[in-house]
């Protein structure tokens, strides 16, 4: 196993036994599972296949008491400079 698979694999394990998190895959931000973030899961048989022989990016599905803020910083500094 390369070094960038062992690495993702790792996250995604960590994030799922360590943190409770739902984890799924994807190529970028495409999800490579048919139903994407519907298909999370914290089980570490599919999270080994997965990840096991891949180097997709580890995605956290939200929800459930998780909440994400995704801040749009170019809009920021746009309206920041706006006269």
């Amino acid at each position: 196993m390369s070094e960038q698979k062992n690495r993702m694999y790792r996250y995604a394990d960590y994030y799922a036994k360590n943190m409770g998190l739902r984890v799924f895959p994807c190529n970028g931000k495409t999800p490579i599972t048919p139903h994407g973030c519907k298909d999370a899961t914290a089980d570490p048989t599919q999270i080994a296949e997965w990840w096991g022989d891949s180097t997709y990016n580890v995605a956290i599905a939200t929800g459930g008491g998780l909440v994400v803020l995704d801040v749009d910083t170019a809009g920021i500094l746009a309206c920041a400079s706006y006269p």
